[in-house]
Protein backbone atom coordinates (compact mmCIF):
# COMPACT_ATOMS: atom_id res chain seq x y z
CA UNK A 1 0.00 0.00 0.00
CA UNK A 2 1.66 3.20 -1.06
CA UNK A 3 1.94 5.73 1.73
CA UNK A 4 -0.55 8.71 1.95
CA UNK A 5 0.60 12.11 1.04
CA UNK A 6 -0.55 15.72 0.61
CA UNK A 7 -1.77 16.77 -2.98
CA UNK A 8 0.14 19.25 -4.79
CA UNK A 9 -2.15 22.51 -4.81
CA UNK A 10 0.34 24.55 -7.01
CA UNK A 11 -0.74 21.88 -9.42
CA UNK A 12 -4.61 20.84 -8.75
CA UNK A 13 -4.92 24.52 -8.72
CA UNK A 14 -3.15 25.33 -12.19
CA UNK A 15 -4.39 22.26 -13.85
CA UNK A 16 -8.54 23.60 -12.69
CA UNK A 17 -7.92 26.67 -14.17
CA UNK A 18 -6.60 25.56 -17.58
CA UNK A 19 -9.67 22.52 -17.41
CA UNK A 20 -11.99 25.17 -16.58
CA UNK A 21 -11.33 28.76 -17.90
CA UNK A 22 -9.10 28.14 -21.08
CA UNK A 23 -6.82 29.94 -19.50
CA UNK A 24 -2.71 29.10 -20.19
CA UNK A 25 -1.46 28.51 -16.45
CA UNK A 26 1.70 27.83 -15.21
CA UNK A 27 3.00 25.63 -11.44
CA UNK A 28 6.79 25.44 -12.56
CA UNK A 29 8.78 28.27 -10.32
CA UNK A 30 9.81 29.59 -13.37
CA UNK A 31 7.64 31.06 -16.48
CA UNK A 32 8.18 28.91 -19.96
CA UNK A 33 11.32 30.39 -21.76
CA UNK A 34 10.73 32.24 -24.83
CA UNK A 35 7.09 32.81 -23.93
CA UNK A 36 5.76 35.93 -26.13
CA UNK A 37 2.58 36.61 -23.27
CA UNK A 38 0.19 37.90 -26.10
CA UNK A 39 -2.24 35.44 -24.58
CA UNK A 40 -2.05 36.10 -20.99
CA UNK A 41 -0.38 33.56 -18.39
CA UNK A 42 -1.53 32.95 -15.17
CA UNK A 43 1.57 31.93 -12.79
CA UNK A 44 0.26 29.84 -9.85
CA UNK A 45 2.79 29.15 -7.05
CA UNK A 46 2.40 28.44 -2.88
CA UNK A 47 3.43 30.99 -0.81
CA UNK A 48 4.31 31.02 3.12
CA UNK A 49 1.02 29.67 5.07
CA UNK A 50 0.41 27.94 8.13
CA UNK A 51 -0.04 24.56 6.25
CA UNK A 52 -1.80 21.73 7.60
CA UNK A 53 -4.13 22.77 10.78
CA UNK A 54 -5.09 19.07 11.02
CA UNK A 55 -4.05 16.28 9.85
CA UNK A 56 -5.58 15.78 6.43
CA UNK A 57 -6.88 19.49 5.76
CA UNK A 58 -3.86 21.37 4.14
CA UNK A 59 -4.78 25.36 4.36
CA UNK A 60 -2.83 26.76 1.02
CA UNK A 61 -1.59 30.11 0.40
CA UNK A 62 -1.63 30.29 -3.21
CA UNK A 63 -0.59 33.58 -5.79
CA UNK A 64 -1.52 33.62 -8.91
CA UNK A 65 -0.01 36.02 -10.76
CA UNK A 66 -0.87 37.12 -14.72
CA UNK A 67 1.23 38.14 -16.94
CA UNK A 68 0.58 39.71 -20.68
CA UNK A 69 1.42 41.79 -23.60
CA UNK A 70 -2.04 43.72 -23.22
CA UNK A 71 -3.38 45.43 -20.23
CA UNK A 72 -7.22 44.79 -20.93
CA UNK A 73 -7.04 41.03 -21.03
CA UNK A 74 -4.16 40.81 -18.24
CA UNK A 75 -7.30 42.95 -16.03
CA UNK A 76 -10.26 40.31 -17.60
CA UNK A 77 -8.00 37.22 -16.91
CA UNK A 78 -7.17 37.70 -13.05
CA UNK A 79 -10.85 39.49 -12.56
CA UNK A 80 -12.00 35.84 -14.25
CA UNK A 81 -9.78 33.74 -12.34
CA UNK A 82 -10.94 35.23 -9.13
CA UNK A 83 -14.23 34.93 -9.98
CA UNK A 84 -13.99 31.23 -10.45
CA UNK A 85 -11.58 30.38 -7.25
CA UNK A 86 -14.32 31.74 -5.38
CA UNK A 87 -17.39 30.78 -6.62
CA UNK A 88 -16.76 27.83 -8.52
CA UNK A 89 -13.91 25.80 -7.18
CA UNK A 90 -14.67 25.28 -3.35
CA UNK A 91 -16.84 21.83 -2.75
CA UNK A 92 -15.24 20.62 -5.69
CA UNK A 93 -13.12 17.55 -5.75
CA UNK A 94 -9.75 17.73 -7.67
CA UNK A 95 -7.68 14.25 -7.85
CA UNK A 96 -9.85 13.18 -4.82
CA UNK A 97 -9.37 15.90 -2.74
CA UNK A 98 -11.95 18.02 -1.87
CA UNK A 99 -11.62 22.25 -2.05
CA UNK A 100 -13.25 23.27 1.04
CA UNK A 101 -13.25 26.79 0.97
CA UNK A 102 -11.71 30.02 -0.89
CA UNK A 103 -10.87 32.99 0.46
CA UNK A 104 -8.82 36.29 -1.33
CA UNK A 105 -6.31 36.95 0.78
CA UNK A 106 -5.19 39.59 -1.53
CA UNK A 107 -7.50 40.77 -4.59
CA UNK A 108 -5.58 41.11 -8.15
CA UNK A 109 -3.37 44.79 -8.35
CA UNK A 110 -1.00 45.61 -10.95
CA UNK A 111 2.27 44.85 -9.73
CA UNK A 112 5.55 46.32 -11.47
CA UNK A 113 7.20 44.62 -14.25
CA UNK A 114 9.27 46.39 -16.74
CA UNK A 115 8.86 43.67 -19.87
CA UNK A 116 5.01 43.01 -19.73
CA UNK A 117 1.43 44.07 -17.74
CA UNK A 118 1.56 41.87 -14.36
CA UNK A 119 -1.72 41.56 -11.70
CA UNK A 120 -0.55 39.76 -8.66
CA UNK A 121 -3.60 38.12 -6.58
CA UNK A 122 -3.06 35.57 -3.58
CA UNK A 123 -5.99 32.85 -2.46
CA UNK A 124 -6.29 30.86 0.63
CA UNK A 125 -7.95 27.29 0.01
CA UNK A 126 -8.72 24.66 1.92
CA UNK A 127 -8.12 21.41 0.95
CA UNK A 128 -9.14 18.17 2.66
CA UNK A 129 -7.88 14.55 2.33
CA UNK A 130 -4.88 12.43 1.42
CA UNK A 131 -4.35 11.00 -1.74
Amino acid sequence: MAQPTYADPETLIADWLVSTLGVKAWADPRLPPGYDYTAPIAHVQRGGDDGDQQLTLDIALLDVNVYGADADRVRAVSTGIRAALRLRLPNTVLGGVVIKSVTTAMSPTWAPDPAVFRRDATYRVALHGLI
